[in-house]
């Protein structure tokens, strides 16, 4: 059960209290990523293609914050949609969005929703690719992203 206490102090809540309750502490660190963002992009656009996800898909962003990552992509040619527990994220995303010019789709809610929240299928998660690429550097031997949300 959300916000539910285990022990001292522990919730299993805790992404609600760090990124929503707690902003100040997650924010900081957003903000100083802003300036690696175009680096990330082309690293994450390189691992998606490694994966055979071709220009045009539709990708999903986990925990998308700032937007970052799924402006870029948008504007690359990437079809977004993008979930996050934040409000204070949520709108920050969607006037960046407005600002770039991108439609991006925008989704309140926690990532363990995201089939009830958000229409697939994708072609990627973001957050997926990530992960593989650090864990599993021979990419052709990982489990995809692909085809596994939807």
């Amino acid at each position: 059960m959300p916000g539910e206490t285990k022990g001292a102090g522990y919730t299993t809540d805790w992404p609600r209290r760090l990124f929503v309750e707690q902003l100040e502490v997650h924010l900081p660190f957003l903000q100083a990523a802003e300036g690696r963002a175009d680096a990330e992009v082309t690293t994450l656009v390189d691992l998606l293609r490694d994966l055979g996800v071709s220009d045009g898909a539709r990708v999903l962003d986990f925990a998308y914050s700032t937007g970052r990552h799924a402006i870029r992509l948008t504007q690359l040619g990437f079809r977004l949609a993008g979930i996050d527990l934040a409000p204070f994220y949520i709108e920050h995303a969607r006037q960046a969005g407005r600002e770039k010019g991108v439609d991006v789709d925008w989704v309140e809610g926690a990532g363990l929703d995201v089939h009830w929240l958000v229409d697939g299928p994708f072609d990627a998660d973001s957050k997926n690719i990530w992960i593989m690429a650090t864990v599993d550097e021979d990419l052709t031997s990982s489990t995809t992203a692909k085809g596994q949300l939807g």
